[in-house]
């Protein structure tokens, strides 16, 4: 007895009477509904911001926060993004050089979580890339609501320095809106 008989590869899967199924079977239907689900919200609905995850800031000298607020959105690979409350991000962790291609949309969509409780990443075109390379390069600066027990996060108020503190509250809101927060 077959087990599953599938159309084309990124088709549904035809079952038989009778036929018992195993566990990798109603995975993989389960697997290519969602993905069917998520490529229809982003080729019939669009990809961006449905409402809310309004993005305000505030900054103190030894406290500043990034609150994002509630909200919904649907990502580049068709995943619903939700906040229903309000997140306040208080840390960051070193940027990171990451290539253009990390953030393009895959050929086939993953339905692996890998959120890392990542709420937000800033995300800057890098100037020191060749521009005759044929990846471009973005510095991303990972936001998140603790310290989570990492070591390598640092309070948000300690992204900016200057020796003139009366000037780090404007410092601040300029690095703000020299980046855009993802």
């Amino acid at each position: 007895m077959n087990a599953l008989t599938l159309t084309p590869r990124n088709s549904y899967p035809l079952f038989r009477p009778n036929q018992v199924l195993s566990d990798r079977d109603l995975n993989h239907l389960v697997s290519y509904l969602e993905s069917q689900n998520r490529v229809s919200r982003n080729h019939f609905m669009g990809m961006g911001i449905a409402f809310g995850l309004v993005p305000s800031a505030a900054f103190q000298s030894n406290n500043a926060t990034i609150t994002l607020s509630t909200g919904s959105g649907i990502t580049s690979e068709g995943q619903v993004i939700s906040l229903p409350q309000a997140v306040e991000l208080t840390h960051y962790q070193n940027p990171q050089v990451i290539s253009a291609a990390r953030f393009r949309v895959s050929a086939e969509t993953s339905s692996q979580d890998t959120s890392e409780n990542t709420v937000a990443a800033v995300v800057t075109p890098d100037s020191t890339g060749d521009e005759t390379a044929t990846s471009v390069l973005y510095t991303v600066t990972e936001l998140f609501e603790g310290e989570g027990g990492n070591p390598n996060r640092q309070p948000l108020h300690k992204i900016v320095q200057s020796p003139n503190e009366a000037a780090l509250p404007q410092l601040f809101q300029g690095l703000l809106e020299e980046h855009i927060v993802v």
